[in-house]
This record gives structure tokens, C-alpha cells and sequence, in this order.
């Protein structure tokens, strides 16, 4: 009994894993192209890699936690834009946070805040909370599918072609 919930939640892991591999690889490709315009080189596989993985686990672990009880009370649309934003805001907010220290750490105390928040790296925050925010919604929109109408029903649907 117990190794077959280890199994269901490695899988189920597994499957946030790759959502977020899919949506980061597009992000990291499209990165790339934008980059090449500008002869600039760029390899983001590995940052890639982890942090699908590391999301995947991050948000299979606050899922379980009881906070979404009551986001799961709300309208549909509702609870997946109000998770869609709360995750949005925890992932920017741990981007900055993580430039912040690593500015800090660098002994760069003097101009920091330039560095982080100028012109461009807002830009940039937003392209990413941007796309961040979308990767959430489609990812919540499916989990609501799947909690309501059920992985079997709505994928046959998807898949199965109408005659």
C-alpha cells in the first residue's frame, strides 16, 4: 500500500517535472534566438534541468498544503488565476531575493539596486512573470480538469479524433 503512493507521487512529480521542463525549454529557446541577434551566445540547458526540477518539487509540495483547500472553494477561474498570481509572486520574489544575495555576497553593495532593478532586468522580470504566470495557468486550468472531469475523460477527448 505504502509503495504504491510513493510510486503514484513520483510519478505524479514526474509529470509537473516535465510540464515545467517543456515550458522553461521553450523559454530558454526563444531566449536563445532573441540572443543570436545579437551574437551573443547562450547556454541554458542546465539552468533548465534544475529548475524544472526543482519547481516540479516546489509545487507538488505546496499543493499538498491545506492553504489550497480554500483556494479550491473559490470559482474555477478564481482559484487558478489567484494560484497562477501567488506563484507567479513567490518565484519572482525568490529571483530577486537570490540577484539580492548574490549581489551582496560579491561585495557590490554600491549599485546593486541598478544592477537589479535597472531598465533592462525589469524588462526582463516582467518577460519571465510574464511566462511564468502563463505556465501556471495552464498548468492549474489542467489540474482543475483533471480534479473534476478526470485524466481519462478530457485527454480521450483531446486526443480522440471526431468522426
Amino acid at each position: 500500500m505504502k509503495l504504491d503512493k510513493i510510486k503514484q507521487e513520483m510519478i505524479e512529480v514526474g509529470l509537473i517535472t516535465l510540464y515545467f521542463f517543456v515550458c522553461f525549454a521553450v523559454f530558454m529557446i526563444i531566449k536563445k534566438l532573441l540572443l543570436i541577434q545579437y551574437q551573443i551566445s547562450f547556454y541554458g540547458w542546465a539552468t533548465t534541468i534544475v529548475g524544472a526540477l526543482a519547481m516540479g518539487k516546489v509545487v507538488f509540495l505546496i499543493d499538498k498544503l491545506p492553504m489550497h483547500r480554500w483556494l479550491q472553494k473559490l470559482r474555477p477561474i478564481r482559484e487558478i488565476t489567484l494560484k497562477a498570481l501567488i506563484y507567479t509572486g513567490i518565484t519572482i520574489g525568490v529571483s530577486i531575493l537570490e540577484k539580492t544575495v548574490h549581489f551582496y555576497l560579491d561585495e557590490e553593495p554600491m549599485g546593486w539596486s541598478q544592477q537589479l532593478f535597472g531598465e533592462r532586468k525589469v524588462a526582463l522580470f516582467l518577460a519571465h512573470g510574464i511566462y511564468l504566470y502563463l505556465c501556471f495557468v495552464i498548468f492549474y486550468f489542467f489540474q482543475y480538469l483533471d480534479r473534476h472531469i478526470g485524466r481519462e475523460v478530457w485527454f480521450d477527448k483531446l486526443m480522440k479524433r471526431q468522426d
